[in-house]
């Protein structure tokens, strides 16, 4: 029981490492001693993170996950570069609240290319054979946005309901080559994008409490679920949607 999570040995592939829970998954999955190759769009960011991670065999690659057309060719180079996966971890996440009038294509096209398009591609070149080890294990961060859709956050809580709706999907279709996919669905977490929240509406840990919730958590509770999804712990695990939100809904 002392040892339920163990990552020795494995090789982790995390987007969205620049920042936020990205960069506390990382951080967490190198305690537990997995190997991080981490990818984002800020190099400067992903060097802050590499510098903070224990032990050896980390790297990153500078990606960025809107321009979806690129992404097979260098998921490809990356996996030819650091060998079979055992893992990955979709953190990268884009808000953009809007009102409808303001919704336009190409904002909304943004949002669900980084939060959507991007995890279904990199999903399916990693499951790719050759790319994958035996127990490889896919974990999304989602959001209670999916479901509490509120105003403003049509874009995001439909992208984040597409990857729902897709895990769901691919857990079926993965089960042959027993591959595992779940999400975890978190609520208020105090990342960058919770702070661009909380100074755009005055929206704070004290209006959470007065509705009954536990507050705003920590990116390393959701970091900590992570690591579990990704250990043979969880291996009975999959097609679940997790939710780690302090009560909210």
């Amino acid at each position: 029981m002392k040892d339920l999570i163990k990552l020795d040995n494995r090789k982790i592939f995390i987007t969205g490492a620049s920042s936020g829970i990205g960069r506390e998954t990382a951080k967490v999955l190198a305690d537990l001693g997995a190997s991080c190759v981490m990818a984002a769009r800020r190099e400067d960011e992903l060097k802050k993170t590499l510098s903070l991670l224990n032990g050896d065999g980390h790297s990153y690659y500078v990606l960025d996950l809107a321009e979806i057309e690129k992404l097979e060719q260098r998921i490809k180079e990356i996996t030819g570069k650091e060998g079979p996966f055992d893992g990955y971890v979709h953190c990268a996440g884009l808000a953009n609240d809007r009102p409808l009038l303001y919704t336009k294509y190409d904002i909304a096209h943004k949002i669900m290319s980084v939060n959507y398009f991007a995890y279904l591609e990199i999903t399916r070149c990693l499951t790719k054979r050759g790319c994958y080890n035996p127990g490889f294990s896919i974990v999304g961060i989602s959001s209670i946005s999916a479901k509490t859709c509120r105003p403003s956050q049509t874009a995001y809580s439909a992208s984040k309901a597409a990857m729902d709706a897709m895990m769901k999907c691919l857990a079926l279709e993965l089960s042959s080559k027993s591959i595992r996919i779940n999400n975890i669905a978190p609520g208020m977490i105090a990342t960058e994008m919770y702070a661009e929240y909380k100074q755009k509406y005055g929206y704070d840990e004290t209006h959470l409490k007065r509705e009954g919730r536990l507050g705003v958590g920590e990116p390393k509770d959701i970091a900590f679920m992570v690591a579990y999804l990704l250990s043979d712990t969880a291996k009975f695990i999959t097609r679940s949607c997790i939710e780690i939100s302090g009560g909210g809904h």
